[in-house]
């Protein structure tokens, strides 16, 4: 199933990626959007807002966890199995009133949205070198999308999440201009 360490390996990884990746973008390349599509910025800020409820959840102990949201009934998913079951959900689903979506118009600096990213990043990956592999398996939280999910498999999610919005952004730069 993976060590905490090599969970805060993969988000490592996955951050550094899209951090990479973003200040690669000239500015431009950071505003531009495809139609309705979000541009690399809201993309950005998309990720920050599905990570900033995390690090206070984590931090919150496991009988509460388990109080407010129950435990687990099965062991935890793979990533391959996590990122399976989100790619299937988000074919299925209408995903245009996102609660975690960038509010349009709103003015985003690449530099801030990045430091708030890297901000949650670091507070889970204290938290999670500091949790039992128990908790990470037994408590369970609600994804909007697929539904109560393990706390490892939230982790496992949130590094896929990182990696298919850079997929998306990198998508979106490659299609011409219309």
């Amino acid at each position: 199933m993976g060590t905490n360490a090599a969970l805060v390996h993969l988000l490592e990884n996955k951050q550094n990626a899209f951090t990479d990746y973003l200040n690669s973008l000239s500015e431009e390349e950071l505003h531009r959007s495809i139609g309705s599509k979000w541009n690399a910025l809201e993309h950005a800020e998309h990720i920050y807002n599905s990570l900033r409820l995390l690090p206070p959840l984590y931090a919150t102990p496991a009988f509460l966890l388990r109080w407010k949201f129950g435990k687990a009934n099965r062991p935890s998913h793979s990533y391959d199995e996590v990122k399976k079951r989100y790619l299937e959900k988000l074919a299925s689903k209408d995903v245009r009133n996102n609660p975690f979506a960038a509010k349009k118009g709103k003015l985003l600096r690449k530099s801030e949205v990045l430091l708030r990213i890297d901000r949650c990043i670091h507070k889970l990956k204290k938290q999670l070198l500091k949790m039992s592999s128990k908790k990470l398996d037994l408590c369970i939280l609600p994804h909007p999308l697929l539904g109560k999910i393990t706390l490892r498999e939230m982790l496992l999610f949130s590094a896929y999440h990182i990696e298919h919005h850079q997929l998306v952004m990198q998508r979106n730069a490659a299609t011409p201009k219309p």
